[in-house]
C-alpha cells in the first residue's frame, strides 16, 4: 500500500523555476563536507532523495580516477533535470553518475552498495510507520552486509511546532537572470501530534504575487525511530549532534545518523 509520502508535493521540488533557486536556498556546508567523508570511503554510493545532484557530482569531482559507483534517486522530474543537464554540459567527472526517478521506498536500482545516503532532512518527509518501513526495508535490500546507512533530520522537542525555529530573515537569491528573491521557510502547524505543516514563500523582486510551496514533515519520537532502525537490522553506529560528528549534545537542533546493516 502507498502511504502518505506518495500523495506530498512540495512545489520547490516540482516547479523548474524554484528548483532553480533549490541550490543557491540550500549551499554547500559542513552537512554535505560530513557526507563527502562517508562517501571518501565507499566503493559504491546510493544517494535517496538526491535532489539536484550536488552531493554526488561533487563526490565524483574528488574521485574522478577511480571506478566508485553513484547513483542518485528522486521522485522528482524537476530535480532529476537539474541534476543532469544536457549532455554537451556534462563534466566527464560527473557523466558515470546514474540518475533515476523513483519513490525511495520502492525503487530497484539493480545492486547493492555500502553507503547509503538520505541528506537534507529528507526522511521528515516520510509521514508514517508504513512509510518508514517500506523506505528501511528497500534500504536493507540495497546494502551490502556490513554497509551503511547515513541520514540527518531535525532534533524532536516536546513541541514538533518549535523544532524548526522561523527565518529570522528573508534569504536573498537571484534567479540566472538576475533578478532578487526572499525566500522566507515558516513552520505553520500541527496537523498531527508530530505532522507540522510548512510554507516555503517565494518573493521574486519583479513580481506582485509572491510563490508559496507548501509541505509537511513528521518529526518522529527518538525512541520510536531508534526501534524501527533496529526492528530491520539496522545497528546505530553513531548519533551525533553536531556536523563534525561530535557526540550528541540535548541542545542540539539537528542530529546526523549512522547505521550499519547486521546481517
Amino acid at each position: 500500500m502507498i502511504e502518505l509520502y506518495a500523495q506530498e508535493r512540495n512545489r520547490s521540488y516540482v516547479d523548474p523555476v524554484l528548483v532553480g533557486l533549490y541550490d543557491a536556498v540550500n549551499p554547500p556546508g559542513p552537512r554535505e563536507d560530513c557526507y563527502l567523508e562517508l562517501i571518501m570511503s565507499a566503493r559504491a554510493v546510493l544517494d535517496l532523495g538526491c535532489g539536484t545532484g550536488r552531493l554526488l557530482k561533487r563526490a565524483a569531482k574528488l574521485n574522478a580516477y577511480d571506478s566508485r559507483v553513484f547513483v542518485g534517486v528522486d521522485r522528482e522530474s524537476s530535480m532529476l533535470a537539474a541534476a543532469k543537464p544536457a549532455d554537451d554540459a556534462v563534466s566527464w567527472e560527473e557523466s558515470g553518475i546514474v540518475w533515476q526517478r523513483d519513490d525511495m521506498r520502492t525503487v530497484d536500482a539493480g545492486r547493492r552498495f555500502d553507503l547509503i545516503t538520505m541528506t537534507g532532512r529528507t526522511f521528515h518527509e516520510l509521514l508514517t510507520d508504513a512509510d518508514i518501513r517500506m523506505a528501511l526495508s528497500n534500504v536493507i535490500r540495497h546494502l551490502d552486509p556490513g554497509g551503511r546507512f547515513a541520514f540527518d533530520l531535525f532534533r524532536r522537542g516536546d513541541e514538533p511546532l518549535a523544532c524548526v525555529a522561523p527565518s529570522p530573515s528573508p534569504i536573498r537569491v537571484a534567479t540566472p537572470s538576475g533578478e532578487c528573491v526572499d525566500v522566507v521557510h515558516a513552520a505553520e502547524r500541527t496537523t498531527e501530534p508530530d505532522l507540522v505543516e510548512f510554507t516555503t514563500t517565494y518573493t521574486f523582486a519583479e513580481s506582485s504575487t509572491p510563490i508559496v510551496s507548501r509541505s509537511t514533515r513528521r518529526f518522529i519520537d527518538t525512541d520510536h525511530l531508534r526501534a524501527l532502525l533496529e526492528d530491520v537490522g539496522l545497528r546505530i553506529d553513531g548519533w551525533f549532534g553536531m556536523w563534525d560528528r561530535t557526540d550528541f549534545a540535548p541542545s542540539g537542533a539537528e542530529d546526523i545518523v549512522v547505521t550499519t546493516y547486521i546481517h
